[in-house]
């Protein structure tokens, strides 16, 4: 049975020229429908609005190519034999030039005095259209609210949403192209960063945009490690160093287990660089029985390990500022008391309220240890450093007056008859 010429016409479906012509056609009739209700001398231009409606129907071909692009390619140009200045300008209209590709494209009035043509943009988010714009005036109103509907007022965070996509891509592109690098040149690292696909898992198709959402965030190069053999990559450690031990060999692997393996004579808490058992092709870092591909990496820890030592042992440099080793050559340390005060200033004030504690510790440690009477303490410092002072059955006087009134020893009168036999002390008061 023969098919019909019809049905053959259809299944060729339409051209995006066909789509344009029947939208132009589609905004003629509307624009003869809508008679004016405002504007010079009570009626709306019917020129401008057709010229509105045609312009409608431009960027919509152009947003509909720009969908179709967006199914196969990255390409973001605009197709200037859909939408052009040339086709634009008799109807009004010019491109934004600060709006020009898929991505976000804008058209706005010549005139910038225009009351009834207003700037009408789309911008493609997440393979998605967004449309927006903004009245230029009371009777370009409902024609904004047609072709934009409640994003007709939302010009302004439309392009913040569309900065702030912009924003995300230019950085996932940056972690994206690390990574690549990475790969091509066949390196042997990890943990390293990938793009997390949380970090836009959450960004919305329509404004208004939480910039500090941290599923719509420029930060999605975080939290997602994977490790690099030789270029090919593994999302744990245990399969990178399966395929590491594939390629460097086993006995490798194993020499370098060994060294931090108590079951096999290894430290547990080695710490050493420049390590290379049998087998391996390159040279290994320990730290506190860590292990480093590289000194950079090694370095660092070893400095985090020394600061922390310090800190824990409640250490004071007594002339600072001093160097640790490992640390950067450039970087300084004012330790008092197991803190890096960072200036002069703070460390000389920190010395002298540790030496005055220091000398208080002593003198209380004299009041402890009993004994009666005046004391001194000959440490040179700060106050109570170098005080004298009374002990009084273990509490402290600070004046002879005070120690003269609460323990000054009374005299007993001597027995008269032991004086008499025994003379000498025994005839004394007591």
């Amino acid at each position: 049975m023969k098919k019909s010429n019809s049905l053959k016409w259809r299944n060729k479906g339409y051209s995006i020229v066909e789509l344009v012509v029947v939208l132009a056609g589609l905004s003629i009739l509307t624009t003869v429908s809508l008679r004016g209700t405002s504007g010079n001398n009570g009626i709306l231009s019917w020129k401008k609005r057709a010229d509105i409606d045609a312009t409608k129907a431009l960027l919509n071909a152009t947003a509909a190519d720009c969908l179709q692009k967006s199914r196969v390619s990255s390409d973001t140009t605009v197709d200037d034999s859909i939408i052009s200045n040339i086709v634009l300008e008799p109807k009004g209209y010019i491109i934004d030039s600060t709006n020009t590709t898929c991505t976000s494209f804008s058209v706005k009035p010549i005139q910038d005095t225009e009351a009834l043509l207003f700037p009408m943009s789309f911008a493609m988010i997440s393979g998605k259209l967004t449309k927006s714009s903004q009245p230029t005036g009371p009777e370009s109103i409902p024609y904004c609210k047609s072709w934009a509907g409640i994003l007709c007022t939302q010009g302004e965070e439309l392009k913040k949403l569309v900065n702030h996509m912009a924003a995300i891509k230019k950085s996932k592109d940056a972690c994206d192209e690390a990574l690549a690098k990475n790969k091509t040149d066949k390196i042997t690292a990890g943990p390293i960063n990938k793009w997390n696909p949380n970090a836009t898992s959450g960004c919305p198709t329509r404004p208004p945009v939480d910039t500090s959402s941290k599923t719509c965030t420029t930060n999605g190069c975080l939290n997602n490690p994977v490790w690099l053999v030789e270029g090919v990559e593994y999302t744990s450690e245990v399969d990178a160093d399966a395929a590491e031990t594939a390629i460097a060999g086993a006995k490798c692997i194993e020499g370098l287990s060994d060294k931090t393996d108590p079951s096999k004579g290894g430290n547990p808490t080695l710490t050493a660089e420049k390590v290379r058992p049998d087998g391996c092709t390159k040279e290994y870092y320990f730290a506190k029985g860590k292990r480093f591909d590289n000194e950079t990496s090694w370095k660092a820890e070893m400095c985090s390990l020394n600061i922390k030592q310090n800190q824990e042992t409640n250490h004071t440099d007594f002339e600072a500022p001093n160097k640790i080793d490992h640390c950067a050559e450039d970087r300084q340390f004012y330790f008092c008391a197991g803190e890096d005060k960072g200036n002069d200033t703070d460390y000389q004030a920190c010395l002298i309220e540790n030496k005055s504690a220091a000398c208080g510790v002593e003198i209380d440690q004299v009041r402890e240890s009993g004994g009666n009477g005046i004391k001194t303490n000959n440490t040179e410092g700060p106050a109570p450093c170098g005080r004298t002072f009374w002990v009084c059955d273990k509490t402290i006087k600070d004046t002879q007056e005070e120690y003269d009134i609460d323990c000054a020893p009374s005299c007993i009168e001597p027995n008269p008859r032991f004086c008499q036999v025994m003379g000498g002390s025994f005839c004394k008061c007591k």
